[in-house]
Parts: C-alpha cells; structure tokens; sequence
C-alpha cells in the first residue's frame, strides 16, 4: 500500500537521528594541538535536542566542574548554556578498563602489547587538530582495530570493566531515545567507544538512523556558525 507523501514526511520527521562526536579523554590534558574551541564550536553550530557526555551522574549533578573530564567542562558544556539541549550524563569511564592481567599465561607479554598499542593510539593522536578526525576517518578504523587487539590481550577483569562501561552507556543512551524519539541526537563519547555504541545502535534499533555529526547542523546554520 502507497503512502500519502504526508504520511511518509511524518514518518521520516518521527525517527531519532544519531550522530557520534569523537573524543580523546584524558589524551585532550597533554595534546596542545587539539583545540577545543573548535570542539565547543561545533557543538553550539549542531545544538542537538539530546547531547550524551562521557560522565557519571553523579559528577554531572554535583555541579563541580572538576569533576568532569577537560573536554566537557571546557568545550562541551559551555556550547549548550544557552541553548534547550537537554545533557544526558551517559557514565563514566573505569581505571579498569581494557587493563591488562597482572599474572598468569604471557601475563608480561600481554601487558607490554597493550602498552604498545596505547603509545600507538597516543602517536595518531598527536596530529589531531579536528573533531572530524575523531569521528569519522583513518583515526577511528585504527581505533577500533587497537580497542580489539587490547580487548583480547586484556585480563578477565579489564575486559569486564570495559565491557560492563560500554554497556551502561548504551543502556543510558537508548533509554534516553526511547523517552524522547523522533531528536536530533549528539553523543560525545571516547573514541575509542564509538565503533561498540554504533554495532549496538544498529541491531536493536528500527526508528534510529545513524549519521555523520556534520548531518545534524540546521540547514539554516550550515553556512554560518554561531559564536567566534
């Protein structure tokens, strides 16, 4: 059966559209390069309904800005005081995560491939200078390819903290869509984490279309941004 064009502009205005916006975490402390003016800029130019943060609740409601990792209290945050976004705190990440085993079978030479693998990560990302290039790009396919490789090296309990972050972000995340559907919806996570939230994203979604973060920008701000 045919639908009346009305119907299917309803049907398509209904879907919550999700783009992801590349982090560093604590990398952002020691990359002077990065400039996260531009991060905050960009934010303010989307001004999504919806913005997931890497932060725990508890952070978030405190109101300390301390308490929250460099990029969000410097750039994100400071993007949506003056817009309706509503910041969903989606966790935080563990000092556990992807940790490598501290005894057992080739315990020493797991460790040291995982300490390689950082300093590799760490290299790449000393020519970042855009968030583009953590969001999508030659960056986020190594990303991805190193979190697998430390996944495996990793001990029982690294993987479980980092499979038990990613899941609570998830959770939080789509929890936050089904409430809400039919937003324009940012999430600015670690980069590491994008490719983990995306796989989610597409096997349990119907009414959820994955996008690049520049598809969010109003049509009437693609040519113009909003503060210097």
């Amino acid at each position: 059966m045919s639908q009346h064009p009305a119907q299917i502009a309803d049907d398509r205005s209904a879907r919550t559209t999700v783009a992801f916006l590349g982090t560093l975490g604590p990398l952002h402390k020691e990359l002077a390069r990065y400039d996260l003016a531009r991060l905050r800029l960009l934010v303010e130019t989307i001004e999504p309904d919806l913005l997931g943060i890497e932060a725990g609740a508890d952070a978030w409601e405190s109101g300390d800005p301390a308490r929250l990792a460099i990029e969000i209290r410097e750039a994100v945050l400071p993007a949506t005081r003056f817009t309706d976004t509503v910041v969903i705190p989606l966790g935080d990440a563990s000092p556990d995560e992807l940790r490598p085993p501290a005894a057992g079978t080739f315990a020493a030479q797991r460790a040291a491939l995982v300490r390689q693998a950082d300093r590799l990560l760490e290299s790449a990302a000393c020519s970042i200078d855009d968030p583009a290039d953590l969001s999508h790009g030659r960056y986020v396919h190594l990303c991805r390819s190193v979190c697998r490789l430390e996944a495996a090296a990793a001990g029982q309990a690294g993987r479980a903290a980092w499979e038990q972050a990613n899941d609570h972000m998830f959770h939080a995340l789509t929890e936050a869509i089904r409430r809400d559907p039919g937003r324009r919806v940012l999430v600015a996570v670690q980069c590491r984490r994008i490719h983990v939230l995306e796989a989610g994203l597409r096997a349990s979604a119907e009414q959820l279309r994955l996008a690049r973060f520049e598809d969010l920008v109003p049509v009437a701000r693609r040519d113009r941004a909003r503060s210097a």
